[in-house]
């Protein structure tokens, strides 16, 4: 009774299920590290002018022309 765990009983199952999705989870966190979107947000965001994303933002309606104007004052010397 107390080899059946580990000689093929339940110790089995739980390591195949273990085998099977250990490489999922490591073919998802690659994905996520080297996929595009996420080395533009951690990136690119930071060596971009302020101006270029404060107009970019203007452009997609995230900020109204008052918000524009008080930021890009703020942002000129």
């Amino acid at each position: 009774m107390h080899h059946m765990y580990f000689s093929g009983g339940i110790f089995r199952w739980f390591m195949g299920i273990f085998h099977l999705i250990l490489p999922i989870l490591a073919v998802i966190l690659l994905f996520n590290l080297f996929s595009s979107r996420r080395r533009y947000s951690y990136f690119e965001d930071y060596r971009r002018d302020p101006m270029d994303i404060l107009r970019e933002r203007y452009a997609r309606g995230e900020l109204t022309r008052e918000e524009f104007m008080r930021m890009r004052s703020e942002l000129r010397p």
